[in-house]
């Protein structure tokens, strides 16, 4: 949403500086979760394939903190 007093930049413009704040937060952090989400699935993939760890480990030890990193 881009404020409407810049409608000469972008066709169509219409909300606030808020409204484009809010949306260009959103986008950074869901970049960033998006990234965070791949570098933990990435994580569990080398913990599988090269270090044979067991589901039972992977379900008590490492997915919480693969979960949480992304989130927090």
């Amino acid at each position: 949403m881009i404020p409407s007093d810049v409608d000469y930049q972008s066709w169509n413009a219409h909300g606030s500086q808020t409204t484009c704040t809010m949306s260009g937060f959103a986008v950074i952090v869901g970049m960033l979760m998006s990234s965070l989400y791949s570098c933990s699935l990435n994580i569990y993939s080398l913990a599988i394939v090269k270090y044979n760890k067991t589901d039972s480990y992977i379900r008590t030890k490492m997915e919480p903190f693969l979960h949480a990193v992304p989130i927090v």
